[in-house]
C-alpha cells in the first residue's frame, strides 16, 4: 500500500493519513494516474479543499476500488502552541498549586488579624474606626476567609487519600464513600475519624475539619473591652525631688544681714505649733477628674520625725532656776547671768547648778508654805540654743546617729495648770526632725484623698555636721557647707536639699522653739510664748492659746503630724514641685487575649503538615493526582465486574453491597481504575 503526504505544499492543516484500507483492488495505479491537481477554484472548506486539490480520477476509483476507508489522526502535541491560560490550568489541575495558594491565603488572613490586634492592643477604643469598619467586623471577615481557605487543602488532600487508601491492598468499597463524606463536612469527618481509630494520615485531616468548627468562637474571644482609668485628665499629686527656697537676706535694726525665714515653711510649721484651732494634717490638693483616682507608689523628699520617752530623766523639786519660761520675764541686752527664780516642778538636771524646769509653777520662796504663782504646763526645748549656740546633752540624748538633724527638741507637758499645781508627772519625749525620703501610696475615693507612708529612708553615711557657726562682734554667723543629698537604696534617683535652704529651714524652727505654754492661775487664759528672733536682741511674743496642742499624751503622733505638714509644704513649694500622674476617668480599652489564637495557629500548621504529607505519599504511590474530582471518578471508576457486584435497585442495596465488595486501585493497560479484588 502506498501513502501520500496530504500536507505537501502546505495546502492542508497538520494531519496525516495513517491508514488506507482497501477492501478490494486489482492493480495499484501511479500517483499521477490517480490524482489530478486543479487549483483553479478557491477552496471554501476542508472538504472542498481536499477535493479540489487532490481530485481523484473517478473512473479509476470506480474501477479499481470498491470501498476505501480513510483514517486520519491529529498528531499528539504536534506544532500546536499551548496558551498560557491552558498551561496554568493544567498546572493547577495536575498539581497542588491551588491548595498551597489557599493555605497561604488562610495564613495571611490569620496574620492580618494578629497584626491589627497587635496595633490596637491596650489602646483606647477609638471614637471612629477607619472606613467605618469596627475591629469585630474586621476579625469576622478575615476569620471567615481564613476558615474557608483552610478547608480547601484539607478537603483536596482527603480526596487524594481516598485513592491512595485503595492503592496498597484491596479495601471495601464503602470506605470510598466514607472518605467522600469526610470532604463534605464535620459529620463525615467524625465518622471517618472513628472508623480509622485515628491511626491513619486521613485522621489528621478529619481532626482538622472537626476542630475548624471552633474557629469562629475562638476568634470572637480574642477581643475584650474592659474598663480602665483614662490617660486623659489624669489625676495629679505633687512630690519634690529638689527643694530650693528663696534664701534672700535683710538687714535688722542693727544693720546686720539676717536670712529671712521662708514664708511657706514658717506658715506650715507655725500654724501647727502656735494655732489652737484644728487644722488639716495634709495640705495636698490632688487633681482627680472623677470621683476615684489612683496613683502608682511614688517617692518624695520630705521631713521625718522620731521620738523616745525621756520621762524617767525628770526629777521633782523646788529649786532656783533661770525663769526663762515665765510670761513676765523681762529680757534685756545683754542678759544678766545672776537672775534666779524659785520654782517647783519637774526638772532636767535637777542636781546640777543649772536645773531646767519643764513643768511646774513659780513660787515666792523655797519654803513649804510658799505661794504658787504662774504655771508652766508645756515646754518645748531646743537642744541647740539659737541665742548662744549652747548645746544641751551634746545636741541629743537618743539620736546621736542622726548627723545633720533639722532640730532636736525635748517636750514635756501636763494637761493644765491644775495638774501642774498638783505636781502631776508630765509626759516627756525627745524628738528629732530630719531630712528623708518617703515612699507614699495615694488614692482618691468618693471625693476623699488619702495617703499612706509605706517606708522612709535617710542618709546613714557618717560625716561631719555641715552646720557651722562663728561668733564675730556679738553676732553668730552660720553656714551650711554642703547640699543634703539622699539616694535611697537600690535606686538611681537622688533627692536634694540646697545647702542654704537647709540652713533656712533650721532658722525657721529657731524662731519657733524654744516654746512655752503658761497660765497665770487655774482660771486664767492659756498663753503661748515663743522666742522669735535670730539676732542677739531678745524679744518674746505671747499669744492667747485657749487650747494647748502640746497637752496631748501622744507626743510622737503630734510630731509626726508636724513632719507631714511640713513635707506637704515642701511638695507644693513653687519651683520645687513636680507632678505624679495617676489614673483619670474610666474608659474602655481594647485588650487582646492572645491565648485564643493558639487553636487557629495549630490548625494552620497542622494543615500544612497534612498537605505536604499527602503530596509525598502520592508521589511514592505514583498513581496520579485526582483529589476530589468527579471527572476522575467517572474516568477511573469501577470496572465492569465491580459494577455488577454493586448494582441494586435501591440506594440502601448499593450501600449494603459496597460493604461486601472489595476493590483495589490498579494500573491496567495504562489506565488507573478500581478493580474488583
Amino acid at each position: 500500500m502506498k501513502t501520500r503526504d496530504l500536507t505537501k505544499n502546505n495546502k492542508l492543516p497538520d494531519f496525516e493519513v495513517t491508514e488506507l484500507n482497501l477492501s478490494r483492488s486489482s492493480t495499484l495505479v501511479s500517483d499521477d494516474e490517480f490524482f489530478t491537481d486543479d487549483l483553479s477554484q478557491k477552496p471554501t472548506n476542508f472538504y472542498t479543499s481536499f477535493l479540489q486539490n487532490y481530485r481523484p480520477n473517478q473512473a479509476l476509483v470506480n474501477e479499481k476500488f470498491e470501498d476505501v476507508e480513510l483514517k486520519a489522526s491529529w498528531p499528539e502535541g504536534g506544532d500546536r502552541i499551548e496558551s498560557a491560560a491552558e498551561h496554568l490550568q493544567r498546572l493547577f489541575t495536575n498539581g497542588w498549586i491551588w491548595e498551597f495558594f489557599s493555605w497561604c491565603m488562610s495564613a495571611l488572613c490569620i496574620s492580618g488579624i494578629a497584626l491589627v490586634l497587635g496595633l490596637y492592643n491596650n489602646k483606647s477604643v477609638p471614637a471612629s474606626w477607619p472606613l467605618g469598619i469596627t475591629l469585630n467586623a474586621y476579625i469576622s471577615v478575615l476569620s471567615a476567609v481564613a476558615k474557608y481557605a483552610l478547608a480547601v487543602p484539607v478537603d483536596e488532600a482527603l480526596g487524594q487519600l481516598r485513592w491512595l487508601y485503595f492503592a496498597r491492598r484491596p479495601k471495601r468499597l464503602i470506605d470510598f464513600e466514607r472518605f467522600d463524606d469526610a470532604t463534605r463536612g464535620p459529620w463525615g469527618a467524625l465518622a471517618l475519624l472513628v472508623y480509622t481509630k485515628a491511626k491513619t494520615l486521613a485522621s489528621l485531616g478529619a481532626s482538622i475539619t472537626l476542630l475548624s468548627l471552633a474557629l469562629d468562637p475562638f476568634f470572637q474571644q480574642l477581643v475584650t473591652y474592659p474598663q480602665r482609668p483614662s490617660t486623659m485628665q489624669r489625676g495629679q499629686v505633687p512630690r519634690s525631688v529638689l527643694y530650693s527656697t528663696n534664701t534672700g537676706r535683710f538687714k535688722d535694726p542693727m544693720s546686720i544681714p539676717v536670712m529671712a525665714p521662708d514664708l511657706e515653711l514658717y506658715t506650715a510649721a507655725g500654724q501647727f505649733m502656735m494655732q489652737s484651732a484644728e487644722f488639716p494634717k495634709s495640705t495636698i490638693q490632688p487633681f482627680c477628674a472623677g470621683s476615684n483616682c489612683e496613683w502608682p507608689v511614688f517617692e518624695t523628699l520630705g521631713i521625718c520625725s522620731e521620738c523616745k520617752d525621756i520621762s524617767p530623766l525628770l526629777q521633782f523639786g523646788c529649786l532656783e532656776e533661770d525663769g526663762y519660761w515665765r510670761n513676765d520675764f523681762n529680757y534685756s541686752q545683754p542678759a544678766p547671768t545672776n537672775r534666779t527664780f524659785f520654782s517647783c516642778g519637774y526638772f532636767f538636771n535637777a542636781s546640777s547648778p543649772s536645773p531646767m524646769l519643764m513643768t511646774g509653777y513659780a513660787t515666792n520662796s523655797s519654803t513649804n508654805n510658799a505661794t504658787a504663782g504662774q504655771a508652766l504646763i508645756s515646754r518645748v526645748l531646743n537642744f541647740r540654743d539659737p541665742r548662744t549656740e549652747q548645746h544641751y546633752w551634746d545636741q541629743s540624748l537618743n539620736f546621736k546617729e542622726i548627723i545633720d538633724p533639722i532640730i532636736n527638741l525635748a517636750v514635756a507637758t501636763v494637761p493644765d495648770a491644775s495638774a501642774a499645781y498638783l505636781n502631776v508627772t508630765p509626759v516627756a519625749h525627745e524628738c528629732v526632725l530630719y531630712w528623708c525620703t518617703k515612699t507614699i501610696s495615694a488614692n482618691y475615693q468618693e471625693g476623699k484623698y488619702s495617703e499612706r507612708v509605706l517606708s522612709t529612708f535617710r542618709n546613714k553615711t557618717i560625716r561631719t555636721n555641715p552646720l557651722t557657726y562663728k561668733l564675730e562682734s556679738n553676732t553668730i554667723n552660720y553656714d551650711y557647707l554642703s547640699n543634703v543629698t539622699i539616694t535611697p537604696d537600690g535606686q538611681s534617683e537622688t533627692f536634694v536639699v540646697a545647702n542654704e535652704t537647709a540652713l533656712q529651714t533650721i532658722f525657721t524652727f529657731d524662731q519657733l522653739i524654744p516654746l512655752y505654754v503658761t497660765q497665770t492661775n487655774r482660771s486664767a487664759t492659756t498663753l503661748l510664748r515663743t522666742h522669735n528672733d535670730m539676732n542677739t536682741t531678745e524679744r518674746a511674743r505671747s499669744l492667747e492659746y485657749p487650747e494647748n496642742q502640746w497637752a496631748s499624751n501622744d507626743i510622737p503622733q503630734h510630731m509626726d503630724d508636724l513632719a507631714t505638714t511640713i513635707t506637704n509644704a515642701i511638695r507644693t513649694y513653687p519651683g520645687s514641685s513636680e507632678l505624679v500622674l495617676g489614673s483619670g476617668s474610666m474608659e474602655s480599652y481594647i485588650h487582646i487575649r492572645w491565648r485564643w489564637l493558639i487553636l487557629p495557629i495549630i490548625l494552620l500548621s497542622s494543615t500544612l503538615v497534612f498537605l505536604v504529607a499527602t503530596i509525598i505519599r502520592s508521589r511514592r504511590e505514583n498513581i496520579g493526582v485526582f483529589k476530589t474530582s468527579s471527572l476522575a471518578l467517572l474516568a477511573n471508576g469501577l470496572d465492569d465486574a465491580s459494577r455488577r457486584e454493586l448494582r441494586s435497585q435501591t440506594l440502601y442495596g448499593i450501600f449494603d453491597n459496597a460493604c461486601h465488595v472489595k476493590v483495589a486501585l490498579k494500573l491496567d493497560e495504562g489506565r488507573v481504575g478500581l478493580k474488583l479484588a
